[in-house]
C-alpha cells in the first residue's frame, strides 16, 4: 500500500505538467458522508498518461484509477480518490482491493484497505473496448499515509458511488 502516495504523486506531476492537453475519461459520482462529490478522472495526452490503468503483476489482473474533485488551470486540488480493483489470476470476479479519499493533505487519508474498513463492489462490467463501469461503497477509517496506521479520535467516512469510464487504448492489455 505505500507504493499509492507515488503512484498518486505521479499522477498529478504529469497532469501538472500538461495543462490544456487533458482530456476527461472517466467519472466518480460519490457521496461521501453526506455531501455529493464528483471526481473527473483525466488523460495527459501529451505524455500519454491516464489516470486509469491497467496492470497484470504475477497474473493478477490490476485496475488503478484516481479521480480529482477540483482542477483549475491543469492543478489538481483535494479531495482526489484513488481505487484499485483486483481480479484472480484465473480471471475470477473484480473486487475493490482499496479506496483511499485524500481531502486535506497527502499526509492523511481516509482508507478502507487490507483489514480497515469496510468496502463493497458491485455491477462491475468491463468491455472490450477498455469501458468500465461499477458501483462502490465502503466505509473509510483515516490513516496516517506513510505508516498507514489510524489517527487516533479521528472520524472516519462512508462514500458510497459509481463510477464510468473508458481507460485509453493505451492501457488496454491485449
Amino acid at each position: 500500500m505505500r507504493f499509492m502516495p507515488a503512484l498518486i504523486a505521479a499522477s498529478i506531476l504529469a497532469l501538472s505538467a500538461c495543462k490544456d492537453d487533458i482530456e476527461e475519461i472517466g467519472k466518480f459520482t460519490v457521496e461521501l458522508n453526506g455531501d455529493s462529490i464528483e471526481f473527473i478522472s483525466v488523460f495527459d495526452i501529451t505524455n500519454d498518461h491516464s489516470s486509469i490503468r491497467q496492470m497484470s503483476p504475477a497474473g493478477v489482473n490490476l485496475l488503478l484509477i484516481d479521480g480529482f474533485a477540483d482542477i483549475k488551470d491543469g492543478e489538481p486540488g483535494f479531495p482526489i480518490i484513488s481505487m484499485s480493483l483486483q481480479g484472480g489470476i484465473t480471471g475470477g470476479p473484480m473486487s475493490l482491493l482499496f479506496v483511499q479519499v485524500y481531502d486535506e493533505s497527502y499526509e492523511n487519508n481516509l482508507s478502507a484497505s487490507g483489514l480497515l474498513g469496510q468496502k463493497r463492489l458491485d455491477n462491475f462490467e468491463m468491455g472490450e473496448d477498455g469501458s468500465i463501469s461499477f458501483d462502490f461503497s465502503a466505509d473509510l477509517v483515516r490513516i496516517t499515509t506513510q505508516s498507514e496506521d489510524p489517527v487516533s479520535g479521528a472520524q472516519g467516512a462512508h462514500i458510497v458511488g459509481r463510477f464510468s469510464g473508458k481507460m485509453p487504448a493505451s492501457e488496454i492489455e491485449e
